[in-house]
């Protein structure tokens, strides 16, 4: 996440599931944070939506960069999280063939 002039704060990530546009309306888990999308980016491309297995950048209005940190999960906020997988770091030996 950072804050970018003329902007506010941007948050950056894949999206594992669903999907996400400008508008929505999303929280910020586990503080259980509520903030708007004004914005949606996909490598390097504003775009309408974006689905899972993209990486995006979301610009967020309602949130200030300083409540946020690494490994928070966004997601809707009328949606309940029943259990939230953790994800491991997997490093490849680069001798390693096919």
């Amino acid at each position: 996440m950072f804050s970018k002039a003329g902007f506010g704060t941007v948050i950056t990530g894949s999206v594992l599931s669903g999907s996400v546009q400008a508008g929505d309306v999303v929280e910020i888990l586990p503080e259980k944070i509520q903030a708007r999308v004004r914005g949606v980016q996909s490598h390097d491309h504003t775009v309408g939506e974006v689905k899972a297995g993209y990486r995006a950048a979301l610009n967020l209005a309602g949130v200030d960069n300083e409540q946020l940190y690494r490994g928070q999960v966004i997601g809707y906020f009328y949606r309940k999280v029943k259990r939230c997988h953790p994800v491991n770091p997997v490093t490849f030996n680069s001798a390693w063939k096919k």
